[in-house]
């Protein structure tokens, strides 16, 4: 199990792409319609996502099956996608 606890957004969103789709960065950017730098920045925690693009992303991955919230994106706690749907991060320990 990938514990994410404790990781920052841009380490979240990077375990997504990797682990759960098996897409490089570009690759993600291109099917989801997300710049490239915007990605590189998000994942090294050099720029912090928008609202609005928070949500993009939350709905692009739902179309992919992705079932994540903006809580476990952002701050690392509520539903996490690599858990059971009925699990929370607060949960397990």
């Amino acid at each position: 199990m990938i514990d994410l606890r404790t990781k920052s957004f841009g380490e979240r969103l990077k375990a997504i792409r990797q682990s759960l789709l098996n897409l490089a960065r570009v690759e993600f950017s291109k099917k989801f319609g997300i710049s490239d730098l915007n990605m590189r920045n998000w994942e090294a925690g050099k720029s912090n996502i928008t609202a609005t693009s928070l949500q993009k992303l939350i709905e692009a991955l739902q179309k992919e099956n992705i079932v994540v919230d903006k809580d476990w994106l952002l701050y690392g706690t509520g539903c996490s996608p690599f858990l059971a749907s009925s699990q929370k991060i607060d949960d397990v320990a």
